[in-house]
Protein backbone atom coordinates (compact mmCIF):
# COMPACT_ATOMS: atom_id res chain seq x y z
CA UNK A 1 0.00 0.00 0.00
CA UNK A 2 1.42 3.45 -0.82
CA UNK A 3 2.44 5.39 2.18
CA UNK A 4 0.35 8.73 2.94
CA UNK A 5 1.07 12.09 4.01
CA UNK A 6 0.99 15.67 4.15
CA UNK A 7 3.74 18.45 3.96
CA UNK A 8 3.74 22.17 5.49
CA UNK A 9 4.30 22.90 1.89
CA UNK A 10 5.30 21.34 -1.14
CA UNK A 11 8.81 21.27 -2.93
CA UNK A 12 10.23 23.50 -5.35
CA UNK A 13 13.46 22.40 -6.22
CA UNK A 14 17.20 22.40 -4.71
CA UNK A 15 19.03 25.60 -4.42
CA UNK A 16 21.66 26.47 -7.59
CA UNK A 17 23.15 29.15 -6.35
CA UNK A 18 23.82 30.44 -2.83
CA UNK A 19 21.85 33.23 -1.70
CA UNK A 20 24.12 35.51 1.04
CA UNK A 21 22.70 38.04 3.64
CA UNK A 22 21.10 40.87 2.33
CA UNK A 23 20.56 38.89 -0.92
CA UNK A 24 16.73 38.17 -2.18
CA UNK A 25 17.13 36.33 -5.07
CA UNK A 26 18.24 32.82 -6.00
CA UNK A 27 18.69 30.24 -8.55
CA UNK A 28 16.44 26.91 -8.22
CA UNK A 29 17.01 23.85 -10.52
CA UNK A 30 12.81 22.25 -10.53
CA UNK A 31 13.51 19.79 -12.52
CA UNK A 32 16.62 17.16 -12.79
CA UNK A 33 18.09 13.66 -13.73
CA UNK A 34 21.13 12.26 -12.22
CA UNK A 35 22.71 9.34 -10.91
CA UNK A 36 25.38 7.29 -9.36
CA UNK A 37 27.91 8.33 -12.03
CA UNK A 38 26.92 12.34 -10.81
CA UNK A 39 29.15 11.01 -7.39
CA UNK A 40 28.54 13.69 -4.39
CA UNK A 41 26.26 15.50 -6.54
CA UNK A 42 24.40 12.38 -6.68
CA UNK A 43 24.42 11.72 -3.05
CA UNK A 44 23.01 15.63 -2.31
CA UNK A 45 20.11 15.10 -4.38
CA UNK A 46 19.09 11.91 -2.07
CA UNK A 47 19.74 13.54 1.16
CA UNK A 48 17.19 15.68 0.56
CA UNK A 49 13.57 15.40 -0.43
CA UNK A 50 13.76 11.46 -0.72
CA UNK A 51 15.34 11.19 2.79
CA UNK A 52 12.32 13.39 4.35
CA UNK A 53 10.09 11.21 2.37
CA UNK A 54 11.54 8.69 4.05
CA UNK A 55 11.32 10.30 7.93
CA UNK A 56 7.66 11.39 6.94
CA UNK A 57 7.29 7.36 6.42
CA UNK A 58 8.81 6.68 9.64
CA UNK A 59 6.30 8.76 11.92
CA UNK A 60 3.87 6.41 10.03
CA UNK A 61 5.28 3.67 12.30
CA UNK A 62 7.10 2.01 9.35
CA UNK A 63 11.03 2.17 9.21
CA UNK A 64 12.34 2.02 5.83
CA UNK A 65 16.00 2.35 5.96
CA UNK A 66 17.78 4.23 2.47
CA UNK A 67 20.31 0.70 1.70
CA UNK A 68 16.89 -0.72 0.86
CA UNK A 69 15.25 1.51 -1.46
CA UNK A 70 14.98 -0.05 -5.02
CA UNK A 71 12.42 2.22 -6.19
CA UNK A 72 10.54 5.00 -4.85
CA UNK A 73 8.44 7.08 -6.62
CA UNK A 74 6.78 10.08 -4.84
CA UNK A 75 4.16 12.26 -6.17
CA UNK A 76 3.18 15.95 -4.59
CA UNK A 77 -0.03 18.11 -5.21
CA UNK A 78 -0.42 21.34 -5.18
CA UNK A 79 -1.85 21.18 -1.61
CA UNK A 80 1.21 18.94 -0.21
CA UNK A 81 -0.23 15.93 0.02
CA UNK A 82 2.12 13.15 -0.90
CA UNK A 83 1.09 9.46 -2.21
CA UNK A 84 4.60 7.59 -1.76
CA UNK A 85 5.60 4.38 -3.47
CA UNK A 86 8.62 2.39 -1.67
CA UNK A 87 9.86 -0.98 -3.24
CA UNK A 88 6.12 -1.95 -4.31
CA UNK A 89 5.77 -0.95 -8.16
CA UNK A 90 5.64 -3.95 -10.80
CA UNK A 91 8.28 -2.41 -12.92
CA UNK A 92 7.90 -2.87 -16.64
CA UNK A 93 10.15 -1.58 -19.59
CA UNK A 94 9.51 -1.89 -23.54
CA UNK A 95 13.21 -3.45 -24.90
CA UNK A 96 14.29 -2.92 -28.57
CA UNK A 97 15.88 -6.14 -29.12
CA UNK A 98 18.50 -7.00 -31.33
CA UNK A 99 17.68 -10.72 -32.08
CA UNK A 100 14.73 -13.46 -32.34
CA UNK A 101 13.28 -13.86 -28.39
CA UNK A 102 10.31 -16.26 -27.81
CA UNK A 103 7.81 -15.72 -25.75
CA UNK A 104 8.69 -16.52 -22.40
CA UNK A 105 12.11 -16.55 -22.70
CA UNK A 106 14.79 -14.47 -20.45
CA UNK A 107 15.89 -11.18 -22.00
CA UNK A 108 19.47 -9.65 -21.15
CA UNK A 109 21.38 -6.83 -21.32
CA UNK A 110 23.24 -7.27 -24.39
CA UNK A 111 20.11 -8.16 -26.60
CA UNK A 112 18.87 -4.93 -26.06
CA UNK A 113 19.36 -2.25 -28.80
CA UNK A 114 17.12 0.44 -27.04
CA UNK A 115 15.32 1.46 -24.44
CA UNK A 116 11.72 3.02 -25.32
CA UNK A 117 9.45 3.09 -21.86
CA UNK A 118 9.92 2.17 -18.28
CA UNK A 119 7.22 2.83 -16.25
CA UNK A 120 3.94 1.24 -13.68
CA UNK A 121 1.50 -1.27 -14.40
CA UNK A 122 -0.02 -0.12 -11.36
CA UNK A 123 0.10 3.76 -11.37
CA UNK A 124 -1.06 6.70 -13.22
CA UNK A 125 0.17 9.73 -12.98
CA UNK A 126 -1.56 12.82 -13.38
CA UNK A 127 0.18 15.80 -15.15
CA UNK A 128 -0.44 18.29 -12.41
CA UNK A 129 1.35 16.58 -9.82
CA UNK A 130 5.27 16.79 -8.77
CA UNK A 131 6.98 13.84 -9.54
CA UNK A 132 10.38 12.26 -7.48
CA UNK A 133 11.48 8.93 -8.75
CA UNK A 134 14.67 7.15 -7.55
CA UNK A 135 15.39 3.26 -8.52
CA UNK A 136 18.12 0.74 -9.08
CA UNK A 137 19.85 -1.32 -11.89
CA UNK A 138 22.06 -3.50 -10.09
CA UNK A 139 24.26 -1.11 -8.21
CA UNK A 140 23.75 1.77 -9.82
CA UNK A 141 20.62 4.40 -9.35
CA UNK A 142 19.35 7.08 -10.87
CA UNK A 143 17.06 10.01 -9.53
CA UNK A 144 14.76 12.15 -12.09
CA UNK A 145 12.58 14.70 -10.23
CA UNK A 146 10.32 17.49 -11.58
CA UNK A 147 8.55 19.74 -9.64
CA UNK A 148 7.39 22.57 -12.09
CA UNK A 149 3.43 21.42 -11.62
CA UNK A 150 3.38 22.54 -8.46
CA UNK A 151 3.09 26.20 -6.98
CA UNK A 152 4.58 28.45 -8.45
CA UNK A 153 4.97 27.44 -11.76
CA UNK A 154 1.96 24.98 -11.88
CA UNK A 155 3.65 24.05 -15.44
CA UNK A 156 1.72 20.78 -15.58
CA UNK A 157 3.82 18.03 -16.92
CA UNK A 158 2.83 17.56 -21.08
CA UNK A 159 5.68 14.99 -22.22
CA UNK A 160 5.39 11.65 -22.48
CA UNK A 161 6.79 9.88 -18.52
CA UNK A 162 6.96 6.43 -19.49
CA UNK A 163 9.57 7.64 -22.60
CA UNK A 164 11.24 9.54 -20.25
CA UNK A 165 11.79 7.11 -17.65
CA UNK A 166 13.16 4.48 -20.23
CA UNK A 167 15.53 7.10 -21.25
CA UNK A 168 16.81 7.47 -17.73
CA UNK A 169 16.67 3.88 -17.60
CA UNK A 170 18.72 3.40 -20.37
CA UNK A 171 21.65 5.87 -19.56
CA UNK A 172 22.17 3.90 -15.80
CA UNK A 173 21.53 -0.05 -17.44
CA UNK A 174 24.25 1.62 -20.06
CA UNK A 175 25.84 3.74 -18.07
CA UNK A 176 29.92 2.80 -19.21
CA UNK A 177 28.50 3.44 -22.72
CA UNK A 178 27.64 6.56 -22.04
CA UNK A 179 30.57 8.09 -19.66
CA UNK A 180 33.39 6.92 -22.38
CA UNK A 181 35.49 10.17 -22.74
CA UNK A 182 36.45 12.04 -25.31
CA UNK A 183 40.09 10.55 -24.87
CA UNK A 184 38.31 7.30 -25.41
CA UNK A 185 35.95 8.45 -28.68
CA UNK A 186 39.45 10.08 -30.28
CA UNK A 187 41.12 6.37 -29.94
CA UNK A 188 37.97 4.11 -30.79
CA UNK A 189 37.89 6.47 -34.14
CA UNK A 190 41.58 6.55 -35.28
CA UNK A 191 41.29 2.82 -34.86
CA UNK A 192 38.03 2.79 -37.02
CA UNK A 193 35.64 1.32 -34.13
CA UNK A 194 32.64 2.33 -32.89
CA UNK A 195 30.31 1.16 -29.87
CA UNK A 196 28.00 -0.67 -31.91
CA UNK A 197 24.77 -1.87 -30.94
CA UNK A 198 25.41 -5.39 -32.54
CA UNK A 199 28.47 -5.45 -30.12
CA UNK A 200 27.96 -7.27 -26.59
CA UNK A 201 29.29 -5.31 -23.44
CA UNK A 202 31.60 -7.31 -23.58
CA UNK A 203 33.16 -6.84 -27.01
CA UNK A 204 32.86 -3.14 -26.58
CA UNK A 205 35.04 -3.49 -23.41
CA UNK A 206 37.50 -5.36 -25.45
CA UNK A 207 37.59 -3.13 -28.10
CA UNK A 208 38.32 0.04 -25.88
CA UNK A 209 40.74 -2.10 -23.67
CA UNK A 210 43.13 -2.62 -27.11
CA UNK A 211 42.69 0.61 -28.68
CA UNK A 212 43.54 2.35 -25.69
CA UNK A 213 46.92 0.24 -24.94
CA UNK A 214 47.44 0.21 -28.54
CA UNK A 215 47.55 -3.62 -28.44
CA UNK A 216 47.92 -6.15 -31.74
CA UNK A 217 43.75 -7.16 -32.26
CA UNK A 218 44.37 -10.32 -34.06
CA UNK A 219 42.53 -12.61 -30.72
CA UNK A 220 40.26 -9.97 -30.85
CA UNK A 221 39.44 -9.91 -34.37
CA UNK A 222 38.58 -13.85 -34.01
CA UNK A 223 36.38 -13.16 -31.41
CA UNK A 224 34.56 -10.57 -33.18
CA UNK A 225 34.33 -13.00 -35.52
CA UNK A 226 32.75 -15.84 -34.11
CA UNK A 227 30.45 -13.28 -32.75
CA UNK A 228 29.31 -12.19 -36.33
CA UNK A 229 28.81 -15.38 -37.46
CA UNK A 230 26.77 -16.60 -34.73
CA UNK A 231 24.67 -13.29 -36.04
CA UNK A 232 24.77 -13.96 -39.20
CA UNK A 233 21.26 -15.02 -39.79
CA UNK A 234 19.57 -12.81 -37.37
CA UNK A 235 21.48 -9.86 -39.82
CA UNK A 236 19.66 -11.25 -42.88
CA UNK A 237 16.54 -11.34 -41.53
CA UNK A 238 16.89 -7.43 -40.17
CA UNK A 239 18.06 -6.21 -43.61
CA UNK A 240 15.13 -8.00 -45.36
CA UNK A 241 12.92 -6.09 -42.92
CA UNK A 242 14.02 -2.43 -43.76
CA UNK A 243 12.13 -0.85 -46.80
CA UNK A 244 15.27 1.38 -47.16
CA UNK A 245 17.83 -1.54 -47.48
CA UNK A 246 14.89 -3.06 -50.31
CA UNK A 247 16.71 -2.17 -53.20
CA UNK A 248 20.36 -3.53 -51.78
CA UNK A 249 19.08 -6.79 -50.30
CA UNK A 250 20.79 -9.06 -52.74
CA UNK A 251 23.81 -7.48 -52.70
CA UNK A 252 23.78 -6.96 -48.63
CA UNK A 253 23.39 -10.92 -48.46
CA UNK A 254 25.89 -11.83 -50.73
CA UNK A 255 28.36 -9.77 -48.57
CA UNK A 256 27.22 -11.70 -46.09
CA UNK A 257 27.65 -14.94 -47.50
CA UNK A 258 31.38 -13.74 -48.56
CA UNK A 259 32.41 -12.67 -44.92
CA UNK A 260 31.13 -16.29 -43.56
CA UNK A 261 33.25 -17.49 -45.95
CA UNK A 262 36.64 -15.36 -44.90
CA UNK A 263 36.73 -13.33 -48.02
CA UNK A 264 37.06 -10.41 -46.72
CA UNK A 265 38.06 -8.41 -49.69
CA UNK A 266 34.36 -9.65 -51.71
CA UNK A 267 32.74 -8.23 -48.35
CA UNK A 268 34.18 -4.77 -48.03
CA UNK A 269 34.40 -4.58 -52.00
CA UNK A 270 30.81 -4.32 -52.29
CA UNK A 271 29.75 -2.78 -48.15
CA UNK A 272 31.92 0.00 -48.07
CA UNK A 273 30.31 1.94 -51.67
CA UNK A 274 26.86 0.30 -51.02
CA UNK A 275 26.46 1.79 -47.34
CA UNK A 276 25.98 5.03 -49.27
CA UNK A 277 23.85 3.90 -50.76
CA UNK A 278 21.94 2.87 -48.06
CA UNK A 279 22.27 6.31 -46.55
CA UNK A 280 21.00 7.98 -50.22
CA UNK A 281 17.94 5.63 -49.86
CA UNK A 282 17.62 6.89 -46.15
CA UNK A 283 17.66 10.16 -47.52
CA UNK A 284 15.44 9.88 -50.54
CA UNK A 285 12.94 8.16 -48.18
CA UNK A 286 12.60 10.70 -45.25
CA UNK A 287 11.64 13.72 -48.70
CA UNK A 288 15.19 15.63 -47.28
CA UNK A 289 15.62 18.13 -50.78
CA UNK A 290 19.09 18.98 -49.35
CA UNK A 291 22.04 17.70 -51.23
CA UNK A 292 22.63 14.01 -50.34
CA UNK A 293 26.50 15.40 -49.83
CA UNK A 294 27.79 13.25 -47.10
CA UNK A 295 26.89 15.74 -44.13
CA UNK A 296 23.50 15.41 -45.03
CA UNK A 297 23.67 11.69 -44.92
CA UNK A 298 25.28 11.32 -41.95
CA UNK A 299 23.11 13.41 -40.66
CA UNK A 300 19.62 12.64 -42.03
CA UNK A 301 21.19 9.04 -40.97
CA UNK A 302 20.39 9.30 -37.01
CA UNK A 303 18.03 11.98 -37.19
CA UNK A 304 15.04 9.60 -35.85
CA UNK A 305 17.03 9.44 -33.07
CA UNK A 306 18.63 12.49 -32.87
CA UNK A 307 16.41 14.18 -30.54
CA UNK A 308 17.26 11.55 -27.44
CA UNK A 309 21.04 12.09 -25.70
CA UNK A 310 20.26 9.06 -23.68
CA UNK A 311 19.29 7.08 -27.08
CA UNK A 312 21.77 3.66 -26.24
CA UNK A 313 22.39 3.99 -30.20
CA UNK A 314 24.26 6.93 -29.54
CA UNK A 315 23.31 9.12 -32.46
CA UNK A 316 24.94 12.17 -32.65
CA UNK A 317 28.57 10.28 -32.13
CA UNK A 318 27.18 7.84 -34.44
CA UNK A 319 27.05 10.66 -36.96
CA UNK A 320 30.12 11.98 -36.02
CA UNK A 321 31.43 8.60 -36.87
CA UNK A 322 29.95 8.48 -40.36
CA UNK A 323 31.24 11.95 -41.28
CA UNK A 324 34.95 11.24 -39.82
CA UNK A 325 35.46 7.47 -40.29
CA UNK A 326 33.16 5.82 -43.07
CA UNK A 327 33.40 8.68 -44.87
CA UNK A 328 37.08 9.71 -44.28
CA UNK A 329 39.25 11.77 -46.71
CA UNK A 330 43.11 10.33 -47.76
CA UNK A 331 46.27 12.26 -48.87
CA UNK A 332 46.44 10.52 -52.09
CA UNK A 333 50.79 10.69 -51.30
CA UNK A 334 50.31 8.56 -48.40
CA UNK A 335 50.71 4.70 -49.55
CA UNK A 336 49.20 3.38 -46.72
CA UNK A 337 45.41 4.38 -46.76
CA UNK A 338 42.83 2.99 -44.55
CA UNK A 339 39.58 1.77 -46.01
CA UNK A 340 36.48 4.11 -45.99
CA UNK A 341 34.03 5.19 -48.52
CA UNK A 342 35.96 7.82 -50.30
CA UNK A 343 39.36 5.99 -50.25
CA UNK A 344 37.73 2.07 -51.93
CA UNK A 345 35.49 4.21 -54.42
CA UNK A 346 38.52 6.10 -55.87
CA UNK A 347 40.50 3.10 -55.70
CA UNK A 348 43.43 4.16 -53.66
CA UNK A 349 42.89 2.19 -50.31
CA UNK A 350 45.85 0.00 -49.31
CA UNK A 351 45.24 -3.65 -50.22
CA UNK A 352 46.36 -4.71 -46.56
CA UNK A 353 43.52 -2.95 -45.37
CA UNK A 354 41.09 -4.94 -47.31
CA UNK A 355 41.29 -7.06 -43.84
CA UNK A 356 39.35 -8.30 -41.48
CA UNK A 357 38.38 -5.62 -38.95
CA UNK A 358 37.26 -3.64 -42.34
CA UNK A 359 34.83 -6.34 -42.95
CA UNK A 360 33.87 -6.79 -39.36
CA UNK A 361 33.18 -2.98 -39.49
CA UNK A 362 31.56 -2.51 -42.63
CA UNK A 363 28.26 -5.52 -41.42
CA UNK A 364 28.48 -3.97 -37.88
CA UNK A 365 27.87 -0.49 -39.55
CA UNK A 366 24.89 -1.68 -41.74
CA UNK A 367 23.32 -3.25 -38.85
CA UNK A 368 23.52 -0.33 -36.92
CA UNK A 369 21.92 1.69 -40.09
CA UNK A 370 19.03 -0.85 -39.75
CA UNK A 371 18.64 -0.33 -35.87
CA UNK A 372 18.55 3.69 -37.02
CA UNK A 373 16.37 3.29 -40.33
CA UNK A 374 13.95 1.02 -38.90
CA UNK A 375 11.12 0.33 -36.45
CA UNK A 376 9.92 -2.75 -37.17
CA UNK A 377 12.36 -5.04 -35.52
CA UNK A 378 11.42 -6.79 -32.28
CA UNK A 379 10.21 -5.46 -28.94
CA UNK A 380 9.72 -6.94 -26.00
CA UNK A 381 7.65 -5.48 -23.10
CA UNK A 382 8.56 -7.48 -19.65
CA UNK A 383 10.04 -6.79 -16.11
CA UNK A 384 12.87 -5.26 -15.31
CA UNK A 385 15.93 -6.88 -16.80
CA UNK A 386 18.77 -8.31 -15.10
CA UNK A 387 21.98 -6.83 -16.57
CA UNK A 388 24.20 -10.13 -17.23
CA UNK A 389 25.29 -11.05 -21.04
Amino acid sequence: MPHKFKLDKPPIGYAASACGPGESTVQVVSTEFSSTEDGQHFINRLEGFPMDVLSEIRKTGTDISPSRVDHMLVLIDADANVTAYVNELKLHAMFRVGRSIEAGESVFKNDIVDIHSFGFDDVKIPDDVGVLFVFSVGWRKGLFFDYRPLPPLFQPIKYDLNATFGQFYAHVLFQERFSISNSDWEHLFDSGWFPFNALTGDNIQSILTYVRNGWKQANLLEKLTENIVAKVEDFRACWSKADVFEDHSCLLTHSLDRFVNHDYISCISILYPRIEGLLRSNHRSLGDQRQASQKNLSETAVRRYAWNERCVLLPRRFQAYLESVYFQSFDPNNRDINCSRNSVGHGVANQDNFNQQAAIVAILVVQQLFYFFSETDKRVTGPQTESGS
